[in-house]
């Protein structure tokens, strides 16, 4: 062996003549590779007035005196350069870049300092492949070198996680960033795996919405949507196209369905509810549902989706078009088969909130802008003449509606009872009736003003 197998320092031999030169050359080596500093990385030829013992490592491309010398240290000394090739484990300190280096075998990986890459550092605490940095102290501090400072959190796809978690002896107890879509969320978590949304904000319309708040943003802009309103008395099977069976909501096409401890079973066919004037062209808006057990096509004027089967709220985001104004019609079927589901609601938000019902007599209240049952009696006592009343109508309906007379409310003496053509006295806020002959005026009217 004439060397050494780390450094490669020339070893005496023996009976040597000029002993002192080859010791002179290893010492040499020594001071140039023991602590290590280079120059420069990316210096590709010999530079004109180099510093005796300056070193430099030799990159890709290198020319003149250090062409074919890629990958080696070069070291000018006593005149001329000398080249070495680096071993795995050697330390080196980049003067051109103030960074810390170590060579790996194949390339110079950083310590820290400069814009060196170290693949992981632990201040205080032990890094692994996941968590690359880690810190164990009371507090940290990033602050600015001139006026601003941004904390940056990047993500390689829409579809992954961009967040800070907040834990409790490791356990994660909140969480807020980006987690699987565009929105930005607030989210609760009580055992550390399973989360729930506290706060959503789209990062596109900057709607805001608070799932875990019933009601607190949004509005639902259905009426009946749990289908509790029954007017018309409709005890669930076949409906023909076109005909309302619980209030709000008709048939497309036919339909068979039927309600059943508060859940909607759609065996055939699409139901529809007519949205009077909700001004929403081109905004976002969210269709959910209570736990359907298939998936549920949703229209909403021209924008279409799915409504995923699954436990809990469900729902579906839609964008509407610039040309949706006016009435809004939504549509919901099957997108196989049949489907069971229940509480629909509509909102002007990023996401769905939980489902409340509202207060007792409201959701009747505005069933009956559409459709009621108007039921009365008067008598004069007199017993003749022409008796003529004009009745309130109390919501107002969405316009002069149709009305058909179903009976007598409590006596024949109302059967003459008859609408007044005036249009003055049949409003949408009034209906005109008389009877002559009898003194009574009455009976059990059925008003129509479906949209």
């Amino acid at each position: 062996m004439t060397a050494t197998p780390k450094l490669d320092l020339p070893l005496l031999a023996a009976s040597q003549a000029q002993k002192h030169v080859t010791h002179n050359e290893a010492l040499m080596a020594l001071d140039a590779l023991v602590h290590l500093s280079l120059k420069s990385r990316t210096q590709l030829a010999p530079p004109p007035d180099p510093e005796d013992q300056a070193s430099y490592f030799v990159p890709d491309g290198a020319t003149g005196g250090f062409a074919g010398q890629e990958g080696r240290v070069a070291t000018f000394s006593d005149g001329h350069w000398m080249f070495r090739t680096p071993r795995a484990g050697w330390f080196a300190y980049l003067e051109s870049e103030s960074a810390a280096l170590i060579w790996t075998g194949t390339g110079w990986q950083g310590l820290g300092g400069g814009d060196s890459s170290p693949s992981r550092l632990g201040v205080n605490a032990v890094a692994d492949t996941t968590t690359r940095f880690a810190v164990a102290a009371d507090a940290s501090l990033f602050t600015s070198e001139t006026a601003d400072h941004r904390l940056k959190i990047n993500r390689s796809s829409p579809t992954g996680t961009a967040s800070v978690l907040f834990q409790t002896g490791f356990s994660a107890a909140a969480e807020i960033g980006l987690t699987g879509d565009q929105a930005l969320r607030l989210r609760h978590s009580a055992d550390g795996s399973s989360f729930g949304d506290a706060m959503i904000i789209d990062t596109v319309s900057g709607q805001v919405a608070f799932p875990a708040t019933s009601g607190a943003v949004g509005g639902d802009y259905l009426i009946n949507g749990d289908f509790s309103i029954n007017q018309r008395n409709f005890g669930g099977g076949a409906l023909a196209d076109g005909s309302f069976g619980y209030d709000r909501w008709k048939a497309v096409g036919a339909t068979s369905l039927t309600l059943s401890g508060g859940r909607l079973a759609l065996a055939a066919g699409k139901i529809r509810q007519v949205i009077e004037a909700p001004d929403l062209a081109g905004a976002t808006v969210v269709v959910s549902v209570e736990s359907p057990t298939g998936a549920i096509a949703v229209e909403l004027g021209s924008a279409s989706g799915l409504i995923a089967a699954g436990g809990g709220r469900r729902q579906v985001r839609l964008t509407l078009g610039p040309g949706d104004t006016g009435n809004l019609a939504l549509s919901l079927s099957a997108a196989s088969g049949s489907v069971n589901f229940a509480k629909v609601k509509l909102e002007h938000a990023p996401a769905a909130s939980p489902w409340r019902s509202r207060r007792p007599g409201e959701e009747l209240f505005l069933c009956q802008r559409y459709y009621r049952i108007l039921a009365f009696s008067l008598s004069t006592g007199t017993g003749g003449g022409t008796q003529t009343y004009s009745l309130p109508i109390t919501p107002p309906m969405a316009f002069i509606p149709v009305a058909t007379r179903l009976g007598n409310m409590i006596s024949a003496g109302e059967a003459g009872t008859s609408r007044l053509t005036s249009s003055s006295a049949n409003t949408a806020s009034t209906f005109g009736v008389y009877n002559g002959g009898t003194g009574m005026v009455g009976g059990i009217f059925e008003l129509v003003a479906e949209l």
